[in-house]
């Protein structure tokens, strides 16, 4: 009887397998072939030339469709591969910081918004550092972190009391 049931287990497993599993693989987006080294491995020189290419018809693409609002002359790279879209030329118009590309950028003169002194732009990273700083002169810093010290230590005291 326990091999007739084994047999009957083995089957649902096999025929659940089959069923679930797609036997015809998922169509492969067609990627232009890649130069072969002497070696036997890729170029990385015409890899990075494809991925350029790919990368820059993405940014066109989303440019198009109103999803890339870029702020340098030569729309960044850093956006399209971190979040799938730019928003730093809307951001930049009111006053707020960029990624770090477009912030580099400006600082090398390539700022394509007009009205915008290059020396106000601030990436992300740098208005960060900028908040914690001042934060950090003024004691806040130092106080939110003795209010959580003081709440864990409320908290631990509380349960060492209700236990007893």
């Amino acid at each position: 009887m326990g091999y007739r049931i084994l047999i009957a287990a083995l089957f649902w497993v096999a025929l659940f397998h089959s069923v679930a599993c797609d036997p015809v693989p998922a169509p492969t987006p067609a990627v232009p072939a890649v130069e072969q080294a002497a070696d036997g491995s890729q170029d990385l020189q015409a890899r990075h030339g494809v991925l350029f290419k790919e990368l820059r018809a993405m940014v066109k693409e989303m440019t198009e469709t109103g999803r890339y609002d870029c702020c340098i002359e030569s729309p960044c790279s850093h956006c399209a591969l971190m979040v799938g879209g730019c928003s730093c030329g809307e951001g930049l118009r009111r006053g707020e910081p960029v990624c770090e590309e477009c912030a580099l950028m400006w600082m090398r003169g390539l700022g394509a918004e007009s009205g915008i002194d290059p020396k106000t732009v601030r990436s992300f990273l740098e208005a960060e550092r900028i908040i914690n700083a001042e934060a950090a002169r003024s004691g806040e810093l130092q106080t939110m972190k003795g209010h959580k010290h003081k709440a864990k230590h409320k908290a631990k005291h509380k349960a060492k009391h209700k236990a007893h």
